[in-house]
């Protein structure tokens, strides 16, 4: 019904230009219906070959916290927080969050996500300057995701005067140029997502 209701303006010009019949009308008007689904898989796989490929899908999420970054950093760490994110729309919320393995210095620390659908990625911490930056790898995720993704990176960054400003950023390593538009699905949800748990903390 949208493609049709999209593609009849476009018939219709085309229609009055060259004088068509109700019945050839009616032919072109199905012609580019069935047309307009293959037209618009072609567009999205060439742009993601020729202009995007081997390139993260990249957002970034901000709010300002009550929190010193100290405080929001203790936060992250604790991973009984974890299972506050509650995803969004088809996105799942955590379920549950472990140490798999925890390093004096932070950095190298390992942790097991467990998702409310029952799929599971890994969290490695990759920088930790609590004060202002702190980054995280995403991986070894279970299937569908692994036949997508190869990984992702979450970057908080924190500018502390009174308040806290938090820009959370992301980039999305998609596994080919054919997996970019599901990419960029979880994407829109994920920063929805994100948003959301953001201003959950802001009301911490």
């Amino acid at each position: 019904m949208i493609i049709l209701l999209l593609a009849a303006p476009l018939v219709m010009a085309v229609a009055n230009q060259v004088g068509m019949s109700e019945q050839e009308w009616g032919l072109a008007t199905e012609f580019v219906v069935m047309s307009l689904p293959v037209l618009l898989i072609g567009w999205v796989w060439s742009f993601g070959v020729r202009h995007q490929n081997g390139k993260p899908i990249t957002f970034f999420c901000e709010a300002t916290l009550d929190q010193p970054p100290e405080e929001i950093s203790r936060q992250i760490l604790d991973v009984e927080n974890w299972s506050g994110f509650g995803g969004y729309g088809p996105l799942p919320g955590i379920k549950e969050a472990t140490f798999e393995t925890r390093t004096p210095e932070i950095v190298g620390s390992r942790i097991r996500v467990t998702n409310a659908d029952g799929s599971s990625h890994v969290e490695e911490i990759v920088e930790w300057n609590p004060e202002t930056t702190i980054e995280l790898r995403m991986g070894e995720f279970s299937p569908p995701l692994s036949r997508l993704a190869t990984e992702f990176h979450e970057r908080w960054e924190f500018d502390y005067n009174g308040t806290t400003q938090v820009v959370r950023s992301f980039e999305l390593h998609p596994k080919s140029a054919w997996t970019r538009p599901a990419l960029w699905c979880i994407a829109f949800f994920l920063k929805k997502a994100i948003a959301r748990h953001l201003r959950q903390m802001a009301t911490r």
